[in-house]
């Protein structure tokens, strides 16, 4: 019948992150899409103005001009960056040339990195081979006052389409981490003075430069990554003792002139395929550095015999630390395949490795010509190279992944994989992908792999199909490539140890500790997991199984405990154990508590006598306690405690527990003074939760400054007193005391929850939640009461925003009840109404009110049409959902007036019941008609959950 709003109830952080998404002219268009919507954009924290994003989701043909069109202008730009209410992390500008002569340029640097405190800057000049560039061959470079990056907050530059000619306004650059410099003019002596400047620089990219650029020198100690991509260069010379990334795309230079001198180099990457788009078709270099001739001279290959190196740049083994290596190489070559081999031989570490096989075949037997040396001929078939040649201690030892792309299944490449195959021990993952071309020869020779005898036992052997996964067969027809039924990706392998703990950390220890024999990569995650629950019942709830003696089954999950906790090798956040009496009177109970506190630092720690009912609570009666050192949980760390079926008799083990934050305490045995010093004792407790305690709990005080959440269930007691400023959460389930008895004084009362759902099997009696409103808004109180008692505050809820209460809509004294508290609540927000089902005791129970219950002078069905307005429902009221709803003269009346006179209302919810009759469901579709005060208010009719389908397809089922 309505469809649910969930952008609308998505917060506006979330908003605001979803909209950063966009360009900066779609975040701005969607203030018109609703009131709420309006101003989000002003609170976005990336702004990007390039009309191209706009392109690329609305695209539609337009004129081909010469210059592209840049739909922001300059005054646009102000009045955006002016109207934006927070700072930025990161900020793109697309401009033309004009922005930067009338000096906008210089003008949004100086905003950005002073008022908005920006991260990351971007700036594409897009009419840099229009006009931009043929000037800048005059001398007109990027002229920007010396240090205007200097910021203390950006750590991130990227400038695409520019002339820089001058280091200046990189001085002092002292923060900045990242600089990115796309098809620029610069020289080699202006990049080498910004690389100096930036103290702290850690990632250089340089893309696409023009000639100016003759050699990229780099002497730092700070930068950590670098990439060069379609470069035409003399040489390259990097000495940088951080230096862990290296990657060359599309590089011309001379495989002599490359020097490098980095011991800890763990990432290499050189490939002959551009990397980034080249949208101005800026020219690349036409013969690109062969990838074979720079690993011959990284590994000095061809360095003389009698070579010293007497420089120190160079290092005489790069890839001693290597992890990662990705090459573009020819399997096919034998030259080329004695170079991959001497490679690996160096790699002392090597993790990962992808191998991406060339297509032209022509332009490496035009190169293996020079190398008369190495490509004389083997004493064996050149097939059997891998077989002949030592084991590498790469492949033995460390190597466990491996992705090969472009293969053929031709007789040379199928060599390296075999081998691999065959000797790799720590293998993990063999991925193949066949070209577009292979034959089909070549498919069943690479399908013969799954058949070889694999020396890792972990390893997955994943052989991909060419990206199309469509065959075209001789006669023209198409067929789609069922090789991806030939092995399964195994995603689970795939995540961090870290996130696999996290798995396991979610079942039980039982079940954790059983994933030690799934494979080698899971013996000993379990070692590492966040959370232990030591639980047989949670096993049960996997399995479904029915344990006889559940008795028997704890006992032997208690006898492994320490076992357990002395073989975990983390810090621990939350331990759960279930045991029976015998660990309380053998000690294990407090030697599991010293151990986890001081060994594991644990946070959240819950306990469970399961035996309670049959032995522990008769002795409890007779004094035998929970007997614990003093001050046992005064942890620096521990913040949360639960206990299930004890007998708490005193508080010492409470003492000085100045950081537990929760305490929960289930179905134990404790007396009202021992609960009033405990809560006292933790000068820090926020969340309290009692639940089903006996009867020794003759009174609920408390008294403290910094409780805020307070949960009672199940309890009978003789009254309830609270007071406390901090309070802002109070919630009473299935509560049997006198209400008069009920003092509260907690001015921050934000949420409040009476229900009488009973959270135990016993709800005999439970105190009706009518009853504890008419005293909490005082109207059984005499008229000439004064309130001498400070705790006893008038208007409890002045300031609640979520009501949730159990109450008869259909009784007249209850709707009463209900209009007065809605008047007393001034900034209510959300409201949950139960009606209850139970009518007989309601009508018992309004015997005595004779006060209250008198006849009106109009129709009970117009009690909210004849009462005055509520301030809440008509100015702060914004969501409301009733449950129990059967469509009856009294319940009507409440969500008419709610949708006839709440202005602010945004969502109503109306759950029928499950008895309620045909006339009452059309007369809850008739909801649906009614003239709505809120325009931005949604009406959802819900069928009893046990319904599949639409609620109207439900009423028409009713008799």
């Amino acid at each position: 019948m309505a469809t649910d709003d969930f952008i609308s109830n998505l917060p506006d952080e979330v908003l605001a992150t979803i909209i950063s998404g966009l360009p900066a002219i779609e975040a701005i268009r969607t203030t018109i899409l609703s009131k709420r919507l309006k101003d989000v954009w002003r609170k976005v924290f990336r702004l990007d103005f390039d009309p191209k994003g706009v392109k690329k989701l609305s695209p539609r043909k337009q004129a081909v001009s010469a210059v592209p069109v840049i739909q922001f202008g300059s005054n646009n730009i102000d009045n955006v960056l002016l109207s934006h209410e927070r700072n930025l992390i990161s900020c793109r500008i697309v401009h033309l040339s004009n922005s930067y002569r009338n000096g906008d340029l210089e003008k949004w640097i100086k905003y950005l990195t002073s008022e908005k405190e920006v991260q990351e800057l971007a700036f594409l000049c897009d009419d840099f081979q229009h006009e931009f560039y043929p000037k800048s061959l005059f001398g007109l470079g990027l002229n920007l006052p010396s240090g205007i990056f200097s910021c203390r907050t950006l750590q991130s530059l990227e400038f695409t389409n520019y002339d820089i000619r001058f280091h200046r306004p990189f001085h002092h650059c002292h923060n900045l981490k990242t600089l990115k410099l796309y098809y620029c003019d610069i020289s080699t002596e202006t990049l080498e003075a910004i690389v100096s400047s930036c103290d702290f620089m850690e990632h250089l990219s340089v893309c696409s430069s023009t000639s100016s650029l003759k050699q990229v020198r780099i002497f730092s100690q700070t930068v950590k990554t670098v990439e060069l991509e379609s470069l035409d260069l003399e040489g390259i010379y990097l000495s940088t003792q951080s230096l862990g990334t290296l990657v060359l795309h599309s590089m011309k230079f001379p495989a002599k002139s490359l020097v490098i001198h980095a011991p800890n180099l763990r990432v290499f990457t050189a490939t002959r395929k551009p990397i980034t788009k080249n949208p101005y078709n800026f020219t690349r270099p036409s013969k690109q550095t062969k990838i074979a001739e720079i690993l011959e001279y990284c590994t000095h290959l061809l360095t003389p015999v009698n070579y010293k190196a007497n420089d120190p740049m160079e290092d005489p083994n790069l890839f001693k630390n290597l992890r990662e290596l990705t090459i573009d190489l020819d399997l096919n070559d034998r030259r080329e395949m004695l170079i991959l081999c001497i490679v690996l031989q160096r790699c002392l570490s090597l993790h990962q490795l992808e191998i991406n096989i060339e297509e032209s075949r022509s332009e490496i037997g035009e190169a293996t010509r020079n190398y008369s040396s190495v490509n004389s001929r083997l004493p064996y078939p050149e097939t059997k190279l891998w077989e002949q040649r030592e084991l590498c201690d790469c492949i033995t030892f460390t190597l466990r992944q491996v992705s090969i792309k472009g293969f053929n299944g031709k007789d040379g490449e199928m060599e390296f994989p075999r081998h691999l195959i065959t000797k790799c021990a720590k293998l993990e993952r063999l991925e193949i992908w066949c070209n577009h071309d292979w034959s089909s020869e070549g498919g069943k020779a690479t399908l013969g792999l799954l058949s070889l005898p694999r020396s890792s036992i972990d390893v997955s052997i994943l052989l991909k199909p060419p990206p199309n996964l469509f065959i075209v067969l001789e006669d023209g027809s198409c067929k789609k490539s069922n090789w991806e039924t030939m092995a399964t990706n195994d995603f689970i392998s795939n995540l961090h140890n870290e996130v696999l703990a996290r798995i396991i950390s979610d079942l039980p220890a039982i079940e954790a500790i059983r994933t030690t024999i799934l494979s080698k990569r899971w013996k000993d995650l379990w070692r590492y997991a966040s959370r232990l629950d030591f639980d047989p019942k949670g096993v049960r709830k996997l399995y479904g199984d029915d344990i006889d003696d559940p008795r028997e089954e704890i006992s032997r999950v208690v006898e492994n405990i320490e076992n357990v906790l002395l073989s975990h090798k983390r810090n621990l956040i939350s331990c759960r154990i279930v045991h029976l009496l015998s660990s309380c009177r053998n000690g294990d109970l407090e030697k599991w508590i010293k151990y986890l506190t001081s060994e594991k630092k644990v946070q959240e720690l819950a306990f469970r006598c399961d035996d309670f009912q049959q032995e522990f609570y008769r002795r409890s009666r007779s004094g035998r306690g929970l007997n614990l050192p003093s001050g046992i949980f005064s942890c620096e760390t521990l913040q949360s405690l639960e206990f299930t079926h004890y007998s708490i008799r005193s508080d010492s083990p409470f003492h000085l527990c100045h950081n537990l934050k929760t305490l929960k305490l289930y179905h134990c045995a404790i007396s009202t003074e021992t609960l009033e010093a405990i809560v006292s004792s933790c000068d820090l407790l926020e969340h309290l939760s009692v639940c089903s305690s006996p009867s020794r709990l003759k009174q609920v005080r408390i008294f403290s400054q910094t409780v805020k959440t307070v949960e009672l269930g199940s309890l009978r007691s003789q009254g309830i007193y609270l007071s406390t400023q901090s309070l802002g959460v109070l919630v009473l389930h299935s509560m049997k005391f006198q209400a008069k008895n009920l003092v509260i004084h907690a001015p921050n009362l934000r949420v409040f929850t009476a229900t009488r759902k009973p959270m135990t099997k016993n709800s005999d009696n439970i105190t009706k939640i009518a009853e504890i409103l008419e005293y909490c808004t005082h109207l059984l109180t005499p008229v000439n009461y004064k309130a001498n008692d400070p705790m006893e505050d008038l208007n409890l809820f002045m300031n609640l925003r979520e009501l949730t209460i159990d109450l008869n809509l259909n009784d007249r004294r209850e709707m009463l009840i209900l209009c007065i508290v809605l008047q007393r609540c001034l900034c209510l927000h959300q409201l949950e109404i139960n009606i209850e089902e139970s009518r007989s005791e309601i009508e018992e129970a309004t015997r005595d009110y004779s006060s209250v219950n008198n006849r009106l002078p109009y129709p009970e069905t117009k009690l909210w049409e004849k009462r005055g307005l509520c301030d809440c429902i008509t100015f702060t009221l914004k969501q409301v959902s009733i449950k129990g709803f059967k469509g009856k003269d009294g319940e009507m009346e409440f969500p008419r007036h709610l949708i006839t006179t709440g202005a602010k209302l945004e969502r109503i919810e109306i759950w029928c019941n499950h008895d309620c009759s045909r006339e009452g469901g059309e007369a809850t579709l008739g909801l649906l008609s009614l003239p709505r005060s809120s325009i931005d208010v949604s009406i959802l009719l819900k069928p009893p959950p046990q319904f599949d389908g639409s609620f109207g397809r439900w009423v028409s089922t009713l008799d």
